[in-house]
């Protein structure tokens, strides 16, 4: 498989790690609703009525819809949310950052990936560069 199409190919790579982030994500805030509360399954209006009333400031209550959003993997809260999560919940907060890494390492192999590129065309650039001094040479 060729990454680089343009930026395309990293885009896709990129949107891939998001949905693995939501996911993972989704999969441990499950898991930490399922041992505090001791239940299977939480719907959407519980874990958004639990959640909201762990809040002080009610700007950074949610909706029903939000928490479904997190509950599937669907979206990630936003930093002042994630702390919320992290001390009601006891979160590792290792696993906020995971975004931030995986952006990181994008941002590395986009890096690598021009520096790849950078050396092809210095190496064309030279062999091109020798064929037109040969052909001025015998034009001479």
């Amino acid at each position: 498989m060729q990454l680089i199409d343009g930026m395309g190919g990293l885009d896709v790579l990129l949107n891939l790690l998001n949905m693995n982030t939501h996911k993972l994500f989704s999969a441990e805030l499950n898991k930490a609703l399922r041992l505090k509360y001791k239940s299977k399954s939480i719907s959407a209006l519980y874990f958004a009525t639990q959640f909201n009333k762990q809040c002080k400031k009610t700007s950074l209550h949610i909706s029903q819809e939000s928490a479904r959003k997190w509950l599937k993997g669907l979206s990630f809260p936003n930093q002042e949310r994630i702390m919320v999560l992290i001390l009601w919940l006891k979160l590792d907060s290792r696993l906020f950052y995971i975004e931030d890494l995986q952006a990181s390492d994008a941002d590395d192999r986009s890096q690598s990936i021009i520096a790849d590129q950078a050396k092809v065309l210095k190496e064309t650039l030279i062999k091109m560069t020798t064929k037109l001094l040969e052909l001025i040479k015998t034009i001479r």
